[in-house]
């Protein structure tokens, strides 16, 4: 992956280095909820960075559940749909109940990355 894509290895490499070690499981969980970055990418190049196996983990299993329940849930409804029915007839409060919850995962590193600037801020001043 070095030989193929040495600059994208290199920029992940200096991105997760230069952070706080509090900082980088929020990161790395906001690369895997944007789909910003390929996943195959991700998966193959974090261990040439010194990111923790526990970190990479944990990430990876709150970045993908919500998408991944929600990718089930939308094939289970389509496939158990008959020509002309409505999407929302039946399943209306189970899809809204998932967005909400995967509304609430997405929004996780963005709390809690502000929450860390701002204890940082007050143990500074």
């Amino acid at each position: 992956i070095q030989r193929r894509f040495p600059g994208r290895v290199t920029w992940l490499k200096q991105r997760i280095g230069d952070m706080e070690p509090s900082s980088r499981l929020l990161w790395f969980m906001s690369l895997r909820l944007a789909p910003l970055c390929p996943a195959w990418f991700l998966n193959v190049a974090a261990p040439l960075t010194p990111l923790p196996l526990w970190m990479f983990i944990v990430a990876t299993i709150i970045g993908c559940t919500p998408s991944s329940l929600l990718l089930v849930k939308t094939g289970a409804t389509i496939s158990s749909m008959r020509p002309g029915e409505d999407v929302l007839k039946n399943n209306a409060g189970s899809l809204l109940m998932l967005l909400a919850i995967a509304a609430m995962v997405f929004a996780i590193p963005f709390f809690v990355g502000k929450r860390l600037a701002h204890t940082e801020q007050e143990m500074e001043a």
